[in-house]
């Protein structure tokens, strides 16, 4: 379950991981900002990043909070008071933003699963089975989920919206008023959502890279089964196909005896696999387990 002091607890650790990557302006006092805990997080997702294993353990901690809402002006370094009503106004602008994001994830997710889910009627309501087993169903979906990071990193709308939910926490006093509110509410379901969604994504991610490294490999040794029978270098058509196939990988290359030598990571993961199809089935399931997650937060939106 996520807390109101662990929510407060996950800004501290993002506002410090921020400090400790980039030095301070001269107009920011740090130890006066974290001592007051007042956090401007702005630093680029694409450069910084945070694992999970870091990430758990802020969600299962927590500190002690200020007992007076406060704000960061643009410097980060000097204090001011902001009214419960603005923080709300602020905090109703920026989830305005989170449903366009959703809803378009949604749409795109839709269009894969009208081609290749049918719905159910199960004891939760209405499952969905879905069949992302073929290598072009794989790599479709992994290209929608690929264009959404692209639009909208995971850390990059956590960082742009959680001083928000920070504020409405750290009036210990106005407790019962701040949890009342419904961007509290709002916030609460979103991160809570968020990070399971990430966790699918990594999997996703990871199952994909199995099945193209699968593939990849079988092309490689195809070639050099080929290659072996051939003194000459003269190419047959079938040699040619997966030449080109290779060639195109950024993993393999055609090394000086004419041969393909193989290099990739994630080639060892594949053994916990009994073959291809193995691995399909996987991410059939994980893609289906995202399609639910995704379709049951859009639908309360």
């Amino acid at each position: 379950m996520f807390t109101k002091k662990s929510f407060y607890f996950f800004g501290s650790f993002l506002a410090l991981s921020k400090f400790s990557h980039s030095a301070p302006s001269e107009s920011t006092d740090i130890n006066r900002v974290l001592d007051h805990g007042c956090f401007c997080i702005d630093f680029d997702p694409r450069k910084d990043s945070l694992n999970s294993a870091l990430y758990n353990s802020a969600f299962s901690n927590s500190i002690k909070t200020p007992v007076i809402p406060r704000a960061c002006d643009a410097d980060c370094g000097i204090l001011k008071r902001v009214g419960f009503k603005e923080i709300e106004n602020e905090a109703e602008e920026a989830y305005k933003h989170l449903k366009i994001h959703y809803i378009d994830m949604a749409s795109k997710t839709n269009k894969l699963k009208e081609n290749n889910c049918d719905t159910i009627v199960g004891e939760k309501g209405n499952e969905l089975t879905c069949n992302f087993e073929g290598e072009e169903k794989v790599t479709e979906f992994n290209e929608a989920i690929a264009d959404k990071n692209e639009t909208y990193g995971y850390f990059h709308v956590i960082i742009d919206h959680i001083n928000i939910i920070l504020r409405m926490n750290e009036g210990e006093e106005n407790t019962n008023l701040i949890e009342s509110q419904p961007s509290y509410n709002k916030y609460s379901k979103y991160l809570k959502f968020q990070y399971k969604e990430s966790s699918l994504k990594k999997k996703i991610t990871t199952m994909y890279l199995l099945i193209q490294s699968e593939r990849e490999v079988t092309d490689c040794n195809n070639f050099n089964k080929y290659r072996k029978n051939r003194l000459n270098k003269d190419y047959s058509a079938i040699e040619l196909e997966l030449k080109n196939k290779i060639k195109s990988s950024v993993y393999y290359y055609i090394n000086d005896r004419g041969f393909c030598d193989e290099y990739w990571y994630y080639r060892r993961d594949i053994f916990e696999y009994k073959n291809l199809d193995g691995v399909k089935h996987k991410f059939n399931d994980i893609a289906l387990e995202y399609i639910q997650h995704l379709s049951n937060y859009t639908a309360t939106l």
